[in-house]
């Protein structure tokens, strides 16, 4: 205890007002962001799971609109400049279809 009051003592004694408001304010700013960190991670992960899972869901809306399997390639091609997510398209038999991080499977 006596050398926490030992350091706080000499820093008030031996610093200008400019200085001590100097570090004050850096050490606020410090606390700010150390305290801050786990409610901006909570807060961008929510964020982009929402927006991605609205997404996902807006290329089901999308692919559940389409006639044949073709057309679900076609559909898959044209919006995949537009999407995030690693997305496959596998037929009834398993096969694989379409994924937009491979080389052009058909």
């Amino acid at each position: 205890m006596s050398l926490i009051t030992n350091i706080i003592s000499s820093f008030a004694l031996g610093t200008s007002f400019r200085k001590k408001s100097i570090l004050s304010g850096l050490c606020v700013f410090g606390l700010v962001l150390l305290v801050s960190f786990p409610f901006v991670d909570k807060a961008i992960n929510g964020i982009m799971q929402k927006a991605l899972g609205e997404r996902a869901l807006s290329c089901i809306h999308l692919l559940k609109q389409a006639q044949s399997e073709r057309e679900m390639i076609e559909l898959m091609e044209t919006e995949e400049a537009f999407l995030f997510q690693r997305v496959t398209l596998f037929n009834a038999r398993a096969e694989v279809l379409y994924d937009s991080h491979l080389d052009k499977i058909k």
